[in-house]
């Protein structure tokens, strides 16, 4: 991200004593401009450092690191199915000649950066981007650019599309604009959209959702417990939601149910929310590496609009057992992420051909 103007003193300072930006990050790029800070505390480097001037060039690199800390990758999913099915037609072609003359879409924020297909054939990746004004933040942080990373590729019969994002909000209106962009009754595109939410799963299998990832037997990875849960009634607001409100006892019963394959049907609280017309909204799970020194907590959640995945926290083990939080790097994240992405859309497809009316 690049920042337009200067980050002021004050505003260099509280990023600093506030610990937004990790010290050691801020004392990294100091000696790559030749200042060594000596000091231990946020508070003393603050204090020897805040009455520097700082560019523009070093306000964007500083929130950067705000970014790679705060913020873990992010994913949305939706599908692409073309309305109809055509022998020797190129629809990888197809979709880029649909964001290419939709690229300039009039009273929209988007604007689309670039858009590729790939030598090989196997998909398409574009970026979109807009402007976004967060108020209440120092004014180096007030006006923000958002980059959307999409990748769309062939999965079966239809084309997945994949949105890497940073704040949870920053996909909402996006899909919508997609959604529009090719559902739009007076369209001509060749395509339609297909959403991949929870509204789309019956009452029981809205719980099976999360039953059968939790329990999901991958080659790397095992599933040690669940750490969160968000329960709602309404899926389009979370006004009327219990999150992260659970006991420790309730949220272990829930952890146990999933993982050992007796369901969640079996925790009595679960039946209680049932009844009461709550369900799953999101589930994180906390899941350590066969091979690597590695754990990562995963949150499989359907809040704001389609199915996320996103990198909650990741751990390293050190040589004492110790896990240590680190930020992963952004190809690191787009690999797992993708892997669980393709797992989650498996077991909702699943559920979704379960639930189809069998003709004849």
């Amino acid at each position: 991200m690049t920042i337009k103007n200067y980050l002021a003193c004050k505003d260099f300072r509280k990023i600093i004593e506030d610990k937004i930006v990790n010290a050691c990050n801020i004392k990294f790029l100091l000696r790559k401009r030749g200042i060594l800070p000596v000091c231990i505390s946020s508070s003393d480097l603050a204090q020897q450092t805040y009455r520097i001037f700082w560019g523009h060039e070093f306000a964007s690199k500083i929130v950067d690191y705000i970014d790679a800390e705060q913020n873990n990758l992010k994913s949305t999913v939706l599908i692409i199915k073309p309305k109809e099915t055509i022998e020797n037609v190129d629809y990888i072609q197809e979709i880029v000649n649909e964001f290419i003359n939709k690229k300039n879409i009039s009273q929209t924020q988007y604007k689309i950066a670039y858009i590729t297909k790939r030598n090989d054939n196997s998909g398409v990746d574009l970026k979109y981007s807009y402007n976004k004004t967060i108020k209440g933040k120092m004014s180096v942080l007030e006006n923000k650019e958002i980059n959307l990373d999409i990748s769309i590729s062939p999965i079966n019969d239809k084309f997945k599309v994949n949105i890497k994002h940073e704040g949870m909000s920053d996909s909402k209106n996006f899909v919508n604009f997609i959604d529009k962009m090719m559902n739009n009754p007076d369209s001509t595109s060749v395509f339609k959209l297909s959403r991949i939410r929870l509204e789309s799963l019956n009452a029981e299998n809205k719980v099976n959702f999360f039953d059968k990832f939790g329990n999901y037997k991958h080659n790397d990875w095992f599933t040690r417990d669940i750490t969160s849960v968000s329960l709602t009634r309404n899926i389009d607001d979370n006004d009327d939601n219990l999150d992260n409100q659970l006991d420790t006892n309730t949220l272990a019963g829930i952890s146990s149910a999933v993982l050992n394959g007796a369901g969640l049907r079996k925790v009595s609280f679960v039946e209680d929310c049932m009844s009461k017309g709550f369900f799953f909204q999101s589930m994180r799970f906390r899941l350590e590496h066969k091979n690597l020194p590695l754990t990562l907590e995963i949150d499989v959640s359907f809040k704001q609009t389609d199915l996320k995945i996103i990198i909650n926290k990741a751990m390293l083990t050190d040589d004492d057992g110790k896990n240590i939080k680190t930020i992963l790097a952004r190809n690191e994240q787009i690999g797992y992420i993708d892997y669980f992405q393709d797992i989650a859309y498996e077991l909702y497809s699943n559920l979704i051909k379960k639930q189809m009316p069998i003709n004849g």
